[in-house]
């Protein structure tokens, strides 16, 4: 199904810790067994401050707030970004978009005949004790853009999502949001037989004083011929 994997990442190049079996020695290592403790010890740390919170809403906590890891960085290598401890202890607003916590249209593809339009939907979740209230804006993530003639675009309902369009939730109040995927005729002109073309966006909700929120969102696109 092409879901986005890894949904996050952490660091694990160069590690340093204690020498099993020596009495002061250090040892560093480098790979995922390093990075895996990380992200692990952190979800302690969220559990820590919500303790009646679920595995699915710490997972979302850690995706959610995870901070860029620079340009040119697909999606498919590094998920949402890096692991940011402070902000996934820090969240009390989640966005819960399946069981990845991530986002995925899968192998899009273009006949060239007509539109396509696909969507999925996420819930956005309050879950603290003070209303809190969220903008949310799409961009291709740092590096990328857009192919020409696709477009994603944020409804609540009916109604556009703007990047100044406040969603203000109540404590424990949750509201579901569908991202709308479109792709032109001529934009299907342009996606390639082997379906190497990808699109790499971001959907960031933000909110002042608040853990700023990430959600990627993944597609491959190709071409196919109709007969």
């Amino acid at each position: 199904d092409l879901a986005l994997k890894p949904e996050l990442a952490a660091p694990g190049v160069d590690i340093v810790s204690a020498a099993s079996g020596s009495t002061d020695g250090v040892a560093w290592f480098s790979g995922t067994s390093m990075a895996t403790p990380v992200v692990a010890g952190v979800a302690a740390l969220v559990k820590q401050a919500n303790p009646k919170w679920t595995p699915a809403l710490i997972k979302s906590a850690l995706i959610n707030t995870a901070k860029s890891v620079g340009s040119n960085v697909l999606l498919r290598s590094v998920g949402a970004g890096r692991v940011n401890a402070l902000n996934a202890v820090k969240a009390k607003v989640t966005i819960d978009a399946g069981p990845n916590a991530t986002m995925s249209f899968g192998m899009v593809y273009g006949d060239a005949v007509a539109t396509i339009t696909k969507s999925q939907k996420f819930i956005v979740k309050n879950n603290g004790t003070t209303t809190a209230n969220y903008k949310f804006a799409v961009a291709a993530a740092t590096g990328f853009t857009i192919p020409s003639g696709v477009t994603v675009k944020v409804y609540n309902g009916s109604s556009l999502v703007k990047s100044t369009t406040i969603i203000s939730l109540g404590a424990g109040r949750s509201k579901t949001l569908t991202v709308k995927l479109a792709a032109t005729v001529a934009a299907q002109r342009n996606f390639e037989t082997w379906g190497n073309n990808s699109l790499n966006v971001i959907i960031t909700g933000t909110s002042s004083g608040k853990p700023s929120l990430r959600l990627p969102v993944f597609a491959m696109f190709q071409h196919v011929e109709k007969f």
